[in-house]
């Protein structure tokens, strides 16, 4: 799927992606390609056809809740993430679940700084 999506990614994306250097090291190369891909088409302004963009602000709050039910995170982390604006909340879910993470807690919080930076 990774591979797949890259290649479908244009050259934009793709050097954004490949520029951040090797993942061949990495626990999951495919979900950081994946999330790596994800990060370069919001910089670069091109919707990802794989994620459906929440229309209402109750819509976003069911993807929320769905998102931090599917990834066990800390009371802190999910006050955090409830907090943030619809654009942040939807720019962290949009870069997967936190399966592949040891501490989701910490994850979850960088991905959030990430997005607002």
């Amino acid at each position: 799927r990774a591979a797949r999506e890259l290649r479908e990614g244009g050259q934009a994306a793709q050097a954004q992606v490949l520029g951040l250097g090797r993942i061949n090291s990495c626990t999951n190369p495919s979900a950081i390609c994946v999330a790596r891909l994800r990060t370069a088409r919001r910089t670069l302004a091109v919707p990802d056809p794989t994620v459906q963009q929440p229309q209402d602000s109750e819509e976003i709050a069911m993807q929320v809740d769905l998102f931090l039910s599917h990834n066990k995170v800390d009371p802190r982390a999910d006050a955090v993430l409830r907090a943030q604006p619809a654009d942040i909340q939807n720019a962290v879910i949009e870069r997967g679940d936190l399966a592949d993470c040891e501490n989701a807690s910490t994850a979850l919080m960088g991905r959030i700084k990430a997005s607002i930076d």
